[in-house]
């Protein structure tokens, strides 16, 4: 089995490849299976697409970024999900 810190890479590789790389539907797919397989949050997802909802602070106005760094941004978001979502740790009942 893969250490966390190897598991938490490979979900940022993931993660960056479906924000950033333009892909068809069943790589999407694919891609996010992987994702969920790896990661212990079931609301990671929810951590990427609506950031401020799970209390994640992102910026909004990313209008006047280059491109180096609007790519910079979404790694800095993408690791603060990583980030809370390896620090899940489910109710056991």
């Amino acid at each position: 089995m893969r250490n966390e810190e190897d598991v938490k890479k490979r979900v940022k590789e993931l993660t960056l490849k479906f924000i950033l790389e333009a892909h068809s539907e069943r790589e999407e797919d694919e891609i996010w299976e992987e994702v969920e397989k790896l990661v212990p949050d079931p609301d990671y997802s929810g951590y990427i697409f609506y950031p401020n909802k799970y209390g994640l602070e992102c910026s909004n106005s990313k209008d006047d970024l280059t491109d180096e760094e609007l790519k910079a941004k979404v790694e800095e978001d993408v690791d603060r999900a990583i980030g809370k979502a390896f620090s899940y740790k489910p109710i056991i009942l």
